[in-house]
């Protein structure tokens, strides 16, 4: 039994997310402001979701997830980053595109996004959509090299930069009944402390969090191939990006 559980956790170790692709929106100064402004809302009228908060120095625009455990996986997925942008990513997006960051929308999931959307696609709808076809083309690409298991389905892409997310709240687990600290008892902790457990469980934000930024345009970027960027998950410091593994200095010199 204590083998099977060993085996089971290396095989989720093995599979856990570790680096993400990402096209960056951290130095966007008018994304700095939309974000403070949003976060207030936030605080003001749902002051238990201070821990979903994501700072504006984090802002990108996601492509794909990745598990790369070893530094061996990392230098190899580095090099076929490298080949895509040389080879079909450039084919495929052959100059910088044009993002409209605009409407504050939210994921079942529980992540309260920014839409980024082209001039043809307003709506946020990937369909059509020349960052949608980059991701398409990127994910085909990692799945042929092995880096995703799973054959990219087609659609369902929607560009977006995370303003909140649920999974950010890290809660004490709930002492059971009788326990010492059960909410309530002698000892116990606030109860506000479970409106946060509940709101996690039901992973909404209120309309009237997001309500006065709901439908503000931030302003417009232009981002391409050249701008992409492999980054550790892990590691990133308060007020600071995340950790960029790719592109190296050499990497953008001879990509630009």
């Amino acid at each position: 039994m204590a083998a099977k559980a060993a085996a089971k956790g290396a095989a989720r170790a093995s599979t856990r997310p570790t680096h993400f692709l990402a096209l960056p929106l951290n130095t966007f100064n008018p994304l700095h402001a939309f974000v403070a402004k949003a976060h207030e809302g936030i605080l003001r009228h749902c002051p238990d979701l201070k821990g979903t908060l994501v700072e504006p120095h984090a802002a990108h625009i996601t492509l794909g997830v990745l598990s790369l455990p070893s530094e061996e996986r990392v230098s190899a997925c580095c090099a076929d980053l490298r080949q895509w942008i040389e080879g079909e990513g450039r084919a495929v997006v052959r100059e910088d595109i044009r993002l409209r960051l605009a409407g504050v929308r939210q994921f079942k999931s529980g992540v309260l996004y920014l839409a980024a959307s082209t001039t043809a696609t307003e709506s946020g709808d990937a369909a059509g959509c020349p960052l949608a076809e980059m991701h398409a083309s990127l994910s085909r690409h990692l799945h042929l090299k092995g880096y995703l298991p799973e054959e990219p389905k087609q659609g369902g892409y929607t560009p977006h930069c995370t303003i909140a997310k649920f999974s950010k709240l890290r809660l004490p687990r709930r002492p059971k009944k009788g326990e010492e600290g059960e909410v309530g008892g002698a000892g116990g902790p606030p109860r506000s402390k479970w409106a946060k457990r509940r709101a996690r469980k039901n992973r909404k934000f209120p309309r009237e969090c997001y309500e006065e930024v709901v439908d503000e345009v931030v302003g417009e970027v232009s981002l391409g191939v050249s701008h992409l960027q492999l980054c550790a998950m892990g590691g990133r410091k308060k007020g600071e990006y995340y950790q960029v593994l790719f592109p190296s200095q050499t990497d953008q010199e001879e990509l630009s």
